[in-house]
Parts: structure tokens; C-alpha cells; sequence
């Protein structure tokens, strides 16, 4: 799967393959946010077009503005696209949208052995009641599509080619699914309360008191976070319900010496990897966009946690994309390479950096013994620098590069 994305934010025009662990990394500023936010969006324009363009920006944990603050540059005359492209099951299948101030444009192609291609412009507010029709035929017979840009209909093709019909509509209408299944984690992240009471669900959890309710009530998800923290921090997680009340609370338990304390009082690597947890073991989420998973963990965790995502990428057929800053959870994925637990494939590395005012994302390919092309040097560059100092050597010596002799001051 490759996600495009044109005009957005710092992404003037970039194209990134969605790999089922995606890992973004780089200095700060550089434009990682920007990716995660681009499939957000996406998703708010193909689960309700009808609003307002600025609603599309509004991601509930983050909002980031009206249409001239998010454009690349602030060229409001320009327009911001999106596009998804699939070559796994089809090629050339793709569903797109693009958007300008008030208007836009929702396109899909059906892919091989099909191809055509559906258009449609539309204004903002979208109540999507426009229609866009197609006509194919198949050994002789006809099937007629129509298409609302978000939706695909037929009447009942005859039965000739009726199991053609259903097929190409499922392919059609699966790409709006996949995007109505994206999640985008919260920046903060934790729970600050020593006790909860239920509050009404909602489409996406948006706040810890949604998080801890949807722990209390699906108690399948509870023991799969419950596992999980158990592998990555020696953590198992339980919910008490307090008697007579509507009063629960998440509690930490330590597996070895069995202490316990409210999640709240535990570290907060603990607190944080817990709600980060409960964002991913969701079923219906395909595609769970996150940042810095790693934060206030130690590496051994982090190795764990690299260990847990790949398990959940690959058993529960999830794609993860996040950023991070850590070394030592881009070693870890490496490694899990090297064990053939993941394909080279099933990771994509991307070292992301501003030129000028745009962002530039490049992949560095991973072969089967977890070596990844041009190396970490990004990460190690301030380590070499420090240690140049240290040991009293150039910096280029350091670097492997263009030895001089080192300058010192007695």
C-alpha cells in the first residue's frame, strides 16, 4: 500500500510505501507529525464530507487549522491531495480525494483486470447524494456502477456475471473501509486518574476516560493489553470495580513480586505504554498511526515493545506507522529482520528531513540480514561528535571520513 500526499503542511509532494511496520525517523521538525496527520485527514474527509473543510484538520486530540494554515506554504490557490494505491491486490487500483478551500474531488480507479477509472467533483459541505455512473461489460452482459465518491451501488448485474458484480463493488467499496479504519493515537498519552466511571462510547477514543471505559467494558481487549504489557514491562493490568458504585479502577500488578498499585501511581512508561496498548489491539483499526512509542522506556522495553508491534503487524494483518527517536527501537526491528520473524518487506524505514521549507522522506532498504542501507549515521551523529572530543580526535575521524590530525588545546 502507498499513501501520496501532495500540498500538506511541510509535504509538498511526497509518496510512502505503507509497509505493515512503518518507521519514521529524523531530526525534529522535520515533518514526521505530517505524515501521521495526512492519514488522519484522509480519513475525516471519507467518514464525513459533510462539513466544512476546516473540520477535516480537526483531528479531536490535535487540531491544526483552518485550510490556509495547513497548506504547504499557505498557498490557498494551491490544493491539498490525498491518495491511496494498492498494488498487492490489483494494479493500478487507487482512491484519491483532493481538496481546496470549498471544493474538492473524490476519484478511484478500479485497477486490473477492470480499469476504468470514476470521478467526481463535489463542494463543502459534501452531503454525498451526487452521482457518478460507469458501464462495463462482461462476456456480453452489462454492469452498471454508480458512485457517490465514498460508495459504490449496482442494480443486480444478470446472473451471469453477478459474482463479478459483487466482487468489483467489495473492491470498490473496501477502499473507504480502510480508511474509516485509520487511528491516529493521541500526543498525550497516559492515565492521570486514580479511579473512572463509564462515559458513552464514541467512534474514535479520544480522551483517557474513553480509553479506561473501553478497558472496563471489553474485557477481551483488557486481557490482550494485559499480555502484552506483561511481555514488554513484566506488567499484567487488571480492572476493579468498586461495589455499589460506577466507580472502577485500572490497576498494575508486578509479576514478579506481585505488588500492586493504581496505574496511575506506577511509572509513567508503564501509564503510557498501557493506553498506547489499548489503541492498538483494537480489531477494526487497520491502520494505527503513533509517535514515539518509546518515550520514558528503558531499552530493554524498548526492545520488547519493537517485538510486541511486529507480532500484532503480522498476526492481526495490522499496518503501524510512527515516528520515533530512538536507536535503539530501530536496532530492535533490524534484529527482528535478522530472525526472520519480519520480510524485509514488512519494514519500511524512512529518514525524514526538512530542505527548505519542504519535507523529504527517504527509504533505506533493509535486506534479510537486517542491515539497512547508509546506515544510522543520523542517529549517531551528535555520539560522534562528543566522543571525537572525548578521545581527542577530529570529528572526520571519527566519522571514518577525511582524517586529519586532531586539534587540542593544553
Amino acid at each position: 500500500m502507498r499513501l501520496i500526499v501532495e500540498n500538506f503542511r511541510s509535504i509538498r509532494s511526497e509518496a510512502i510505501d505503507l509497509a505493515p511496520i512503518t518507521v519514521l525517523y529524523g531530526p525534529n521538525a522535520g515533518g514526521k507529525s505530517s505524515l501521521l496527520y495526512a492519514l488522519a485527514c484522509f480519513r475525516n474527509i471519507v467518514v464525513n464530507p459533510n462539513q466544512q473543510t476546516v473540520g477535516f484538520f480537526n483531528l479531536g486530540s490535535v487540531n491544526l487549522g483552518d485550510f490556509e494554515t495547513v497548506v504547504f506554504d499557505h498557498r490557498k490557490q494551491e490544493g491539498i491531495l490525498f491518495c491511496l494505491e494498492w498494488s498487492e491486490e490489483a494494479a493500478g487500483l487507487s482512491y484519491k480525494v483532493s481538496i481546496g478551500q470549498d471544493r474538492g474531488r473524490f476519484e478511484i480507479h478500479s485497477g486490473k483486470p477492470y480499469d476504468f477509472a470514476m470521478s467526481l467533483g463535489v463542494t463543502f459541505p459534501y452531503p454525498a447524494n451526487q452521482l457518478t455512473k460507469h458501464s462495463f461489460k462482461v462476456d456480453g452482459a452489462e454492469i452498471s456502477i454508480q458512485w457517490n465518491g465514498i460508495l459504490a451501488q449496482s442494480a443486480a448485474p444478470p446472473q451471469s456475471v453477478q459474482q463479478t458484480g459483487v466482487e468489483l463493488l467489495e473492491r470498490l467499496n473496501s477502499r473507504a473501509e480502510v480508511l474509516r479504519n485509520v487511528t491516529l493515537v493521541p500526543l498525550v498519552r497516559g492515565f492521570f486518574k486514580p479511579q473512572y466511571s463509564p462515559v458513552p462510547p464514541t467512534p474514535t477514543m479520544l480522551n483517557e476516560d474513553q480509553v479506561a471505559t473501553y478497558l472496563a467494558t471489553n474485557r477481551w481487549a483488557l486481557y490482550e493489553v494485559s499480555r502484552h504489557l506483561e511481555k514488554i514491562l513484566g506488567r499484567q493490568l487488571q480492572y476493579y470495580a468498586a461495589p455499589g458504585t460506577a466507580l472502577f479502577t485500572l490497576d498494575s500488578i508486578d509479576r514478579e513480586s506481585g505488588a500492586a498499585c493504581a496505574l496511575v501511581n506506577d511509572g509513567f512508561g508503564v501509564n503510557q505504554v498501557a493506553y498506547l496498548l489499548a489503541y492498538l489491539v483494537q480489531r477494526e483499526q487497520r491502520i494505527v498511526c503513533f509517535e514515539e512509542p518509546e518515550i520514558h522506556l528503558h531499552p530493554s522495553a524498548v526492545r520488547n515493545l519493537a517485538a510486541v508491534l511486529a507480532e500484532l503487524a503480522m498476526k492481526e494483518h495490522k499496518r503501524f506507522v510512527f515516528s520515533t527517536h530512538s536507536e535503539a527501537l530501530v536496532w530492535a526491528f533490524l534484529a527482528i529482520v535478522k530472525r526472520g520473524q519480519l520480510s524485509p518487506d514488512d519494514l519500511a524505514c524512512y529518514f525524514v528531513r526538512k530542505d527548505g521549507k519542504e519535507s523529504r522522506f527517504e527509504r533505506q532498504a533493509v535486506n534479510a540480514a537486517g542491515q539497512i542501507e547508509g546506515g544510522l549515521r543520523d542517529f549517531v551523529k551528535a555520539e560522534l561528535q562528543d566522543l571525537s572530543e572525548l578521545l581527542g580526535v577530529a570529528p572526520e575521524d571519527a566519522e571514518g571520513e577525511d582524517a586529519k590530525p586532531a586539534v587540542r588545546s593544553e
